[in-house]
């Protein structure tokens, strides 16, 4: 990666943080990193671009205009909208919707004295009919007493959890409501990370302005790994994808597929690692549980494996893994039809894919200053890197 390459990613970074944003405008990118670097357009618009080819940034139109995202955003992002779209697919309101929400609504009105607004109503109603709703509204719009008849509603089909991602946006919600409510980790009951062995991060450069090396200079050399899950609508079981990918070429030296996220998958996936790579390589991964027991760490010490944690609650110290999973999922889960495909079959079909993707997949690599496309497996046997 280069400079200009280097500096399109922090800018992103930035201003992604600056706005909160998820996408940023190609044109907005471009125009900061001139500002920045002083560097002409073009050769900032050609560096984008190089990132965008190489999988380093995620890019789409959005009405007309590039919209660029950071690879582990636009995952998060598409994995969210397929995830609504399948809720409101599978969810089928009740024939009674309409009196249940009558009936909720009167008993606030009398409860509180005062009658709903045509908003509020249809906001009640909505909740019957819809699998998702969002509701919005500033201070003394309304939200909160609408959100007390929703309360009622459902009280009469099976209750409902009051969650939200702070204590203090939680004790909000419990005093408006009257009602218990948690924060998101502790309704998932997430325990923490406490007694667990650590790393250091070996692949950050920068802290200060985020910055990583995400490259190796000959394979085997530093790989990534992490946990994806897949939800089928017909196999109540998840199917876990847990790969080793080489950051010298985007390789997936080795993966293993199974049905839990647990130590027997991230066992399998680094002793096919090991086999493959030889041992003796750098291994980055997340913070995740797997990745700090004793039983991992003795694995790992036996091979010759340098563990690499990214920093707590920082996904982009992962970044060249969620890319991978972005690609993953965009190309081969989202947009296909899993009606009726089991759990097994499932994975004998993301094995196949990550065969193609090794065997059968251009991609652009930058060769001595150009751009030379080739499949991963194809360019290893061209410089006589693989047999």
């Amino acid at each position: 990666m280069d400079v200009l390459q280097m500096d399109g990613m922090y800018n992103i970074s930035l201003l992604g943080g600056q706005a909160r944003a998820i996408l940023i405008e190609g044109t907005q990118l471009v125009e900061r990193a001139r500002q920045m670097l002083g560097a002409d357009e073009d050769l900032i618009d050609n560096a984008l671009r190089g990132l965008i080819l190489s999988g380093g940034l995620e890019a789409e139109d959005i009405d007309g205009e590039t919209a660029v995202y950071l690879p582990w955003y636009h995952e998060a992002e598409t994995d969210a909208a397929f995830r609504l779209a399948r809720l409101l697919r599978s969810f089928e309101g009740g024939g009674d919707a309409e009196a249940l929400a009558e009936r909720a609504i009167a008993e606030v009105e009398a409860g509180e004295e005062m009658r709903l607004c045509a908003e509020q109503r249809e906001a009640v109603e909505a909740v019957a009919r819809e699998g998702v709703l969002v509701i919005t509204g500033g201070p003394g719009t309304g939200k909160t007493t609408a959100l007390k008849c929703i309360l009622h509603l459902l009280d009469e089909v099976g209750g409902a959890e009051l969650c939200a991602p702070t204590g203090r946006a939680a004790k909000r919600m419990s005093e408006a409501t009257g009602r218990p409510a948690r924060t998101i980790h502790r309704l998932l009951e997430y325990a923490g990370e406490e007694g667990r062995a650590a790393a250091p991060n070996l692949l950050l450069v920068d802290a200060g302005r985020d910055l990583h090396d995400f490259s190796a200079a000959a394979p085997g050399e530093v790989l990534v790994t992490d946990i994806t899950e897949f939800r089928l609508p017909d196999d109540p079981r998840k199917v876990y994808l847990s790969p080793a990918v080489d950051l010298f070429d985007g390789d997936v030296a080795a993966f293993s597929v199974g049905t839990s996220p647990s130590k027997a998958l991230v066992a399998e996936m680094l002793a096919g690692a090991v086999a493959a790579a030889g041992g003796g390589f750098t291994l980055h991964s997340d913070r995740g549980w797997h990745y700090r027991t004793p039983d991992w760490v003795r694995a790992c010490g036996e091979a010759g494996v340098e563990r690499s944690m990214s920093r707590k609650g920082h996904s982009p110290d992962n970044a060249a893994c969620e890319g991978f999973f972005g690609r993953l999922k965009v190309e081969f889960f989202h947009g296909r039809d899993w009606r009726g495909v089991s759990a097994e079959r499932f994975a004998a079909e993301l094995a196949e894919w990550i065969r193609w993707y090794r065997e059968g997949r251009l991609k652009a690599f930058d060769e001595g200053g150009r751009k030379v496309y080739d499949t991963i497996a194809g360019r290893r046997r061209r410089l006589g890197l693989a047999a």
